[in-house]
């Protein structure tokens, strides 16, 4: 199976070569030689090389920003690699962990799993709560003006919650009070 993987990757990477001028052909959503390498990206995820999946995707990001396929990828490759650095025991890199979150809302910026991380980083490891709060202030608006369920906003609240550790339920339920179409009841039922 790894000599197939490896031959369909050599193969990806000839395509690209072959088109270097990115000429998009008619009736195709992309140039076969971005295709190609949206492709190459595919195959590194699938054989856990997940650095050079990354590093295909972002160069197709940067040849077309519009290729909604690829960003989706990076975005979802990027948070799986920043949860890993969080949570690598020993070897835990929160300055890293935290430029791939800030990548993710770069390139998503209503992503706000990423955002409520992006406070935590901050809050915990960084010791700096001003910047923490700028984050958490990120998902307060994303709250605000999207059609979230009640759940979906006790989680993020309650994340919220546990991070500021010291605050009182009754402060936090204050603070979500004043969220649209929220009671904050179910966040502590």
């Amino acid at each position: 199976a790894n000599q197939l993987y490896e031959e369909a990757i050599n193969e990806y990477k000839l395509a690209i070569d072959y088109d270097k001028s990115l000429t998009k052909p008619r009736f195709e959503p992309a140039p076969y030689g971005l295709q190609a390498r949206f492709m190459l990206a595919r195959l590194y995820k699938q054989t856990q090389r997940i650095d050079e999946a990354i590093n295909e995707l972002e160069k197709v990001i940067a040849i077309d920003d519009t290729y909604q396929d690829a960003k989706t990828d990076l975005v979802n490759l990027l948070d799986l690699k920043a949860q890993s650095l969080e949570r690598g025991g020993d070897t835990r890199d929160y300055f890293r962990a935290l430029e791939l979150y800030e990548r993710i809302v770069q390139l998503e910026p209503g992503h706000v799993d990423a955002w409520v991380e992006i406070g935590k980083i901050k809050y915990y490891w960084l010791n700096k709560p001003k910047e923490a709060l700028e984050a958490f202030q990120e998902v307060q608006k994303m709250m605000k003006s999207n059609a979230w369920s009640v759940a979906e906003k006790g989680r993020v609240a309650g994340l919220v919650g546990i991070i500021l550790g010291g605050v009182s339920d009754d402060l936090v339920r204050q603070h979500l009070q004043r969220l649209p179409n929220f009671s904050g009841r179910e966040a502590w039922q």
